[in-house]
């Protein structure tokens, strides 16, 4: 799965937040950067984010490990059963012991909605991050129809984390700009199932009343708030950290 420019931004923004120095990168996926060193760097500067390294040639596209190195990761890799991955490996079985605790961030690439078994793969994930490690996950939600093998509810991360400690950092969704919609919107407002919608698309966040007005569009930043309804064919991007302790046992909601 590619990682878009609107995906950077969230990832920059959590560094910011954070005030944290992470120095192990894991991308889950053989990752492709859909953007250029040099909006990269364009989008630190506006963000006032030090870059830590540049690209000889920032016109040129670049790797996931490059990425990550920009971002001031000491270490990179990626995670994946197929294509380039430096580590081969099924995210759905018994992982090394070497893996444990191993990366203090943690990027899905859209393998979670990939996997056969995502309980496992959730396991697997919060056993690999380290202690106050970050976990961020960019796979389909509810309602995504036509890609990978599952939609994953909000609620279902949220609330594996939860019963294990993880402190729930944000949640944020983005998608191509639809000319429907628009009407779409209005007609749930006002058939009165829902009060309102808010959605962003990767510049804009539109906020629509019951009297299908569009109150604002405001510049990105952060969607603090959660919508009341998602619309089909989105990609969500939920953040997660791993509490300051070993965790001796994953409380798994899906197998028994």
């Amino acid at each position: 799965m590619g990682l878009t420019l609107t995906d950077g931004e969230i990832i920059i923004n959590e560094l910011i937040k954070s005030k944290r120095k992470y120095k192990k990168l894991l991308f889950l996926g053989d990752v492709k950067i859909l953007f250029s060193v040099q909006e990269l760097l364009n989008l630190a500067n506006k963000l006032r984010y030090t870059i830590k390294h540049k690209s000889p040639d920032p016109n040129e596209g670049f790797s996931a490990h490059s990425f990550g190195k920009i971002l001031g990761f000491s270490v990179v890799n990626t995670l994946d059963i197929n294509g380039k991955a430096d580590h081969k490996i099924d995210i759905t079985k018994k992982l090394p012991k070497n893996f444990l605790e191993k990366y203090d961030f943690i990027i899905d690439c859209g393998v979670l909605f990939y996997c056969f078994n995502p309980g496992i793969a959730l396991c697997n994930i919060a056993k690999i991050v380290s202690r106050n490690g970050m976990i961020i996950h960019i796979t389909a939600i509810t309602g995504h129809y036509g890609r990978g093998l599952y939609s994953m509810h909000p609620s279902t991360l949220i609330n594996f984390y939860k019963n294990n400690n993880f402190v729930h950092i944000s949640s944020h969704y983005r998608k191509s700009i639809d000319p429907h919609f628009f009407d779409f919107c209005c007609q749930y407002i006002k058939s009165g199932l829902i009060k309102f919608i808010s959605y962003f698309f990767p510049n804009k966040f539109f906020f629509f009343s019951k009297n299908q007005k569009l109150l604002g569009d405001f510049e990105l930043k952060f969607i603090d708030r959660s919508p009341n309804f998602i619309p089909n064919n989105v990609i969500g991007i939920l953040i997660f950290q791993k509490p300051n302790k070993s965790l001796k046992k994953i409380n798994n909601l899906f197998l028994t």
